[in-house]
């Protein structure tokens, strides 16, 4: 399973993540982007579980070059942080199985439209890009 998020669209996963269970058998990776570091929303609840679950994998990526405050997360095992936009190209050798996952998008429409494409490029079948369009 894969989560693309951007900005506040994190907020449609996050009764999911927080609900993973440990260790679960769920593999489980999040690419998550905003603007700036500050902007990344729930960034302690991602970090623990980053920590925590050996299922649950996350990457960030700021659209600005301030990434380095990243490193100070309260997690020792805090997410890697990419500068630029979410970029399916950045986290397709990072999957495990990515022909094999489900994609759960949530963000802006121009990420939505850009990752759809990209996702349908790579031969994934449309069923199994699932869309949060909250815009």
């Amino acid at each position: 399973m894969v989560l693309l998020a951007g900005g506040t669209g994190i907020t449609a996963f996050i009764a999911f993540i927080e609900a993973q269970v440990s260790a679960s058998h769920n593999k489980v990776f999040l690419a998550y982007g905003a603007r700036k570091p500050e902007l990344l929303l729930y960034r302690n609840l991602i970090d623990a579980k980053v920590g925590a679950d050996n299922g649950f994998k996350a990457l960030y990526f700021v659209e600005t070059d301030e990434n380095n405050s990243i490193s100070n997360a309260a997690h020792s095992q805090s997410p890697e942080c990419l500068n630029g936009c979410l970029s399916l190209e950045d986290i397709w050798n990072r999957l495990a199985n990515p022909r094999e996952a489900t994609y759960y998008i949530a963000g802006p429409p121009a990420m939505i439209q850009a990752l759809t494409r990209n996702l349908l490029m790579k031969d994934i079948l449309p069923e199994t890009i699932k869309v949060d369009a909250w815009e």
